[in-house]
């Protein structure tokens, strides 16, 4: 047994033709194998090769005096982003090339984008769509391919929105920090106003005190001048109506203390009305410095004016003595001036300290606090919700696909449909001869040679193609286009045995060896899956010279629905062709085998 497998063996080296055969034998699971593994490594990290178009239709809009443009922001981020193959487009130019693989996903930034997204910042905050449309009769897998991409536009608009929204925000709160600056600095004015009011009125009452002693001196020295000097209690009583005029004007400034403090009470409730403790304890805190110190030394000032008026008055009934008395009491009279204008320079400091310094800064602090309280944040208690919703995904993707495949057999049904188109030629010339070798002995045309041939081994690939046609339905394959689909299989199915009949025809049994060859290429590069551009540069260059491209592409379009002209009439035109050059190479090499050889009769290697 063994020997017996040794002369089989070596019947390969009895010359060179068999030899090659037995390495291309031997060759062909590595070439499948291998090809079909290189093709597939990993088109999903070429996914950024599959050419897009996006198509901006957004219009600027107006917020708040700017303007805003989110989609042409969002179109140059896209543009300059490596996710895809980004191309600008129209909507006519982005309908048209997906239907002709031009381009395989279309992004459509819609109208009104950018007023959708500048809602954000109301009380009625509205999510922006964006559109992405797929062409499941251009490729079934661009849909899951493109997704990371998609996701990744989704993520670069939805940033762009947030951003957008916390510059509002923080717009907001600027003229807010700037208020409440202003109620600080208000809040300082007012405290340093007290401040100087307090030191004013102990001035007053340091100057009424002196008043007081030196009236009581006065008194005394103008009893004994009235008894010496009749004039006198003239002088006593104009002395005594000024004191009641000073008496009148210390009242008055009592009045207006307690009208500060009744306004200070006022601005303290008001601080505490609009939530700010704060600043009411600091105005609380000079309210009590009012009532500690300031309303006690007006009230002292008023009953010790009140008092030095009676004691004046008392004057002109006394006034008796001499001149020496009345020099006395002149002197008594200087002093008496002098803490008059002590007092008077107290009170108008209480006044400057109360209208330059107290009151702006009760001003300053009332329009800080009406600024805080007419800021409008861009959200409400009502609508928090719905904001936090929207702000944590402001930009949705509207996926549409247009004349889309239901199942994945359907979307992988050019891939193995054509293989098995090829397969079943390759087998075809496996029991028939490429060439009719009576009509060549016959010495009859070499195209009736070729044709016979030809038109027997067509009848076969399209029962194949019926049969198969009717397994697909089995199976649940339902095309959108039944017809076509027919007719793609029977003019793909003829094709490609007439490839193989050529190939048989001009290089004999290393024919079939070619025809496997080529089989794995078109099932590498043919695009029956992936979008080709997934591929590597070898299979993208021998892409549009493979048959098996305009099979897939045919079937793809029957299956999915879609426009079927010109796109499957260029696909049975171009199968067409193929057959034709087939047919031709075949005719070649019918001239180049007119007559047998003994290795014909006899060849070392044969099919049995």
């Amino acid at each position: 047994m063994i020997a017996a497998a040794r002369l089989t063996l070596l019947r390969f080296f009895r010359d060179r033709f068999a030899a090659t055969v037995l390495v291309g034998v031997m060759l062909v699971p590595a070439i499948y194998g291998g090809l079909l593994v290189w093709a597939y490594w990993d088109p999903y990290a070429r996914s950024d090769k599959i050419p897009a178009v996006i198509v901006n239709l957004d219009q600027p809009v107006k917020v708040n005096g700017q303007t805003v443009d989110l989609g042409s922001e969002l179109e140059k981020e896209i543009l300059a982003s490596n996710t895809l193959v980004w191309t600008k487009g129209t909507e006519a130019e982005a309908r048209e090339g997906l239907e002709n693989k031009t381009y395989y996903v279309v992004l459509t930034i819609p109208q009104g984008f950018s007023q959708q997204m500048a809602s954000i910042a109301t009380d009625k905050p509205q999510r922006g769509v964006l559109s992405v449309r797929t062409n499941d009769a251009g490729n079934f897998l661009v849909g899951v391919l493109a997704k990371d991409a998609v996701s990744a536009v989704q993520g670069e608009a939805s940033a762009a929105v947030q951003q957008s929204y916390l510059k509002v925000v923080y717009d907001e709160f600027d003229p807010i920090q700037a208020a409440v600056d202003q109620v600080s600095d208000g809040a300082t004015a007012l405290e340093d106003g007290a401040r100087q009011a307090v030191d004013g009125a102990k001035q007053v009452a340091r100057g009424t005190a002196d008043i007081s002693d030196v009236l009581d001196e006065v008194a005394t020295a103008v009893g004994k001048a009235d008894r010496s000097i009749q004039g006198i209690p003239d002088r006593a009583e104009q002395i005594s109506d000024d004191v009641a005029a000073l008496s009148t004007t210390a009242t008055g400034a009592l009045t207006n203390v307690n009208q500060i403090v009744a306004q200070l009470q006022n601005l303290s409730d008001q601080l505490t009305a609009n939530d700010q403790p704060q600043l009411a304890a600091k105005v609380d805190q000079v309210i009590k410095t009012f009532q500690t110190d300031v309303v006690p030394a007006s009230q002292g000032i008023a009953d010790d004016a009140d008092a030095a008026a009676q004691k004046a008055a008392a004057l002109s009934d006394d006034a008796s003595d001499g001149v020496q008395a009345a020099d006395e009491a002149v002197t008594a009279t200087n002093q008496l001036a002098d803490a008059a204008k002590e007092l008077s320079s107290g009170a108008q400091d209480l006044q400057t300290a109360l209208s330059e310094q107290l009151e702006p800064g009760l001003e300053q602090l009332s329009d800080g606090l009406a600024a805080v309280a007419g800021t409008d944040i861009p959200i409400t208690d009502s609508s928090s919700k719905t904001f936090t919703s929207v702000l944590s995904s402001p930009v949705e993707i509207d996926r549409k696909i247009d004349n889309p495949i239901a199942h994945f057999g359907e979307g992988f049904a050019p891939y193995f449909v054509g293989m098995g188109l090829f397969v079943g030629a390759v087998f075809v010339f496996l029991v028939l001869s490429p060439l009719d070798r009576r009509l060549q002995l016959w010495n009859a045309p070499l195209i009736s040679a070729a044709l016979a041939p030809l038109i027997a081994g067509a009848v076969v690939v399209v029962g194949q193609a019926a049969l198969l046609f009717g397994a697909l339905y089995a199976v649940g394959v339902r095309p959108a286009d039944p017809g076509v689909l027919a007719g793609v299989l029977a003019v793909s199915a003829i094709s490609y045995v007439a490839i193989m009949q050529a190939l048989k025809a001009a290089f004999g049994l290393i024919g079939e060896f070619i025809g496997v060859i080529v089989l794995v290429l078109q099932v590498a590069a043919g695009e029956g899956a992936y979008p080709i551009q997934t591929f590597g540069a070898f299979f993208q260059t021998v892409n549009p010279w493979l048959p098996m491209t305009y099979t897939n592409d045919g079937i793809r379009r029957a299956v999915a629905g879609g426009p079927q002209s010109p796109y499957v009439w260029i696909d049975i035109a171009v199968l067409t062709g193929v057959a034709v050059l087939a047919l031709a190479l075949t005719i070649w090499g019918a001239s180049h085998h007119r007559r047998m050889s003994l290795a014909d009769l006899d060849p070392s290697v044969e099919l049995v």
